[in-house]
């Protein structure tokens, strides 16, 4: 019985991290993400927008002629236009990061 006890503990000690490492964040923690750590203190030299909606499609589609892949099942999507007044002749900045696992979201 102390031998299942120790193995059980073991088990727990090896699993218990790992779902900290695959957990998905809540729609306001992928806001503060982006705005902390992505954006920074350019936020008033940069525009941020957020689809509202947590996306669900493999490809999000930026234009009838380009999409982008996305590797998780659901995720919160923002556009970043590092240059906003250079209209749309510049390169801008998707970021996709990975949201709960819910059907009722």
């Amino acid at each position: 019985m102390k031998a299942i006890l120790q193995v059980l503990c073991m088990m727990l000690l090896f699993f218990f991290p790992a779902t900290f490492c695959i957990s998905q964040i809540t729609k306001q923690q992928a806001i503060d993400f982006v705005m902390d750590s992505i954006v920074g203190d350019q936020a008033d030299s940069m525009n941020v927008y957020m689809e509202s909606d947590v996306q669900t499609q493999s490809y999000y589609l930026t234009s009838p002629y380009d999409s982008i892949l996305s590797p998780y099942q659901q995720y919160w999507l923002f556009f970043i236009d590092q240059e906003p007044e250079y209209y749309w002749a510049h390169p801008c900045e998707y970021v996709q990061i990975r949201a709960p696992l819910k059907t009722n979201l």
